[in-house]
């Protein structure tokens, strides 16, 4: 079963949102009041407070609660009038408070599921057994969280949990893939598809396969099936096959909709697909009470009631939008107003600016498993690369890596090989040799140079057939590549150089050895492996291999 599904996730904010009235979240908002002004916080009610207090924008108020960046990394805040309290800080990343929940990440930690006072309600360390990556921004309506982990295959999958940690949707589906349509309906990506699932992970038989979803809601469902659009609600139920000259569904509130028409115009229907308002408008919101328009012939807003009669037109404002879980906002001359429900001002003071919701996608764990990078590094070198031997042919290392011929470039003095990979890191192994690895093989090609009267003139020219290994290349050094966040290296290379302690011993000028080889950290998290030396061992036997390994076609081997 095929769906083809298109949805964005993201946080929309529209400068006219679709509906004028839900329950308000946000307490306040930060704003500055004159410009050059350090930042402050306004209400619903246009009464300013902690005016030029914060030198870094601080986020809305949520439950009582802000976030504030201070000296680069963030602290968590209760809100007072005159003095905020600090309740957390040294945050890395935070998410927006919902259902009184917050996702919050510090350093070299794992992501944490803290509450309003700052308290750790669980970690976010392992869902269905693996490691979480990353979660989602907050907790919606549901009480739901997608996170994203490491399968066993080193793939990003994603799945969702619930305000008590516990897995509602096992983390199986593509990364960034879930939309949730409800308590027990989800949209999910698996292999090469969309699939409507529930929360035992069961495929759902919701619409029609061929519906291209174009919006949602917590109550409906719109998309397009065969050059029509459709309504449905959440039990996948009919609603409304919407007449022909509606072309999308642009947002649905209550039981009124806003569409969009052939010429781009958007009018008002309801779910009977009885037309409120003529589509000749080009932006409309829907309120309790009637409609915000703008015609796109005019440059003033206007109010409409719900008979499409014009209650008072807007000509103060630029811009009007209900900033949702707010109230409404106007733009007026570059002032920024908080507006009543019947658009009058309620600020007594101008404001020069408010600082409306930015967030970041998604909330990154910062716990790197450092001891997962040594026990690789140590396994390499116990093993792949302990296989190589100094002075071993070109061809003769060939086979005994394991990606073979894979591992050599074309015309450099190094082969690269791949030794391990993991969440946020990679090692690789780079072989130095004392020469060129390949070398082309020519032979001689038949080319047409012209053709006249009395016939065709041919020439010869050398061309590449191939390439082959130069038998008298031979390696001479050994580098170990290691590649950590940036931020990582300093308490990485702590470790790594712990761990050369004890793999190795120590001879009297210092040098790390073990096994005929010296080991030498160098670039901080490199390991440079060379032929040991010392007054005990002066040279170390060459492997003379006479080996001839010949490649007819550039397809016999996969170049870096």
């Amino acid at each position: 079963m095929k769906k083809r599904i298109f949805i964005a996730l993201s946080i929309v904010l529209a400068v006219l949102s679709s509906c004028g009235k839900q329950t308000k979240q946000i307490d306040y908002l930060p704003c500055v009041v004159e410009r050059g002004d350090d930042w402050g916080f306004v209400n619903s009610k246009g009464e300013v407070f902690c005016e030029d207090e914060f030198s870094n924008r601080p986020t809305e108020v949520r439950d009582g609660v802000f976030f504030l960046k201070e000296d680069g990394a963030y602290a968590m805040y209760q809100f007072d009038k005159k003095r905020p309290k600090l309740i957390l800080d040294e945050i890395k990343e935070h998410g927006m408070v919902m259902e009184g929940l917050v996702p919050i990440c510090k350093k070299d930690s794992h992501i944490e599921i803290i509450n309003t006072n700052g308290k750790t309600k669980f970690v976010l360390d392992k869902v269905g057994g693996k490691k979480v990556l990353s979660c989602g921004p907050y907790f919606d309506e549901n009480g739901y969280l997608v996170v994203t982990v490491l399968d066993n295959e080193g793939k990003k999958k994603s799945g969702i949990i619930d305000k008590s940690g516990d897995v509602v949707l096992q983390p199986q589906y593509k990364y960034n893939s879930i939309t949730i349509l409800g308590k027990n309906l989800f949209i999910v990506g698996k292999e090469d598809k969309e699939l409507f699932v529930n929360r035992d992970g069961e495929e759902q038989e919701f619409l029609d396969e061929d519906l291209d979803i174009t919006m949602l809601t917590k109550e409906y469902v719109a998309g397009e099936l065969k050059d029509r659009c459709y309504i449905y609600n959440m039990k996948g139920e009919e609603i409304l096959k919407c007449p022909s000259k509606v072309k999308r569904v642009e947002a649905i509130e209550g039981d009124l909709f806003v569409y969009k028409n052939s010429d781009y115009e958007k009018g008002v229907m309801n779910l009977k697909g009885e037309e409120i308002l003529r589509a000749k408008y080009d932006e409309i919101a829907i309120y309790e009470n009637g409609f915000l328009v703008r015609r796109d012939s005019r440059d003033d807003l206007e109010f409409l009631d719900k008979n499409g009669e014009k209650v008072l037109t807007l000509d103060d404002y630029d811009y009007v939008a209900y900033w949702g879980e707010f109230g409404n906002i106007g733009i007026a001359d570059d002032e920024w107003c908080i507006l009543d429900d019947d658009f009058k001002q309620l600020n007594k003071i101008e404001i020069y600016e408010i600082g409306l919701l930015e967030y970041t996608y998604e909330i990154e764990s910062d716990f790197f498993d450092y001891e997962a990078v040594i026990n690789d590094v140590e396994e390499a070198l116990k093993g792949e690369i302990e296989a190589l031997n100094f002075g071993d042919k070109v061809t003769n290392i060939s086979s005994v890596t394991k990606k073979g011929t894979d591992a050599f470039s074309r015309y450099t003095e190094t082969a690269t090989l791949k030794i391990a990979e993991g969440n946020k890191y990679s090692i690789l192994a780079e072989l130095y040799f004392d020469d060129e690895i390949l070398s082309p093989i020519y032979k001689e090609k038949k080319v047409e140079r012209y053709s006249w009267y009395y016939g065709t003139y041919y020439d010869t020219e050398r061309v590449i057939d191939g390439y082959k290994f130069n038998n008298e290349a031979q390696l001479e050094r050994i580098e170990v590549e290691i590649n950590v966040p940036y931020e990582k290296q300093e308490i990485f290379k702590e470790k790594l150089t712990e761990f050369l302690k004890n793999f190795t011993s120590k001879d009297e000028e210092g040098v790390l050895f073990k096994n005929g080889r010296a080991y030498k950290l160098v670039d901080n998290i490199d390991i440079y492996i060379e032929p040991y030396y010392s007054s005990v061992t002066e040279s170390v036997e060459v492997v003379e291999i006479d080996t001839t390994t010949s490649l007819n076609s550039l397809s016999d081997v996969d170049f870096f």
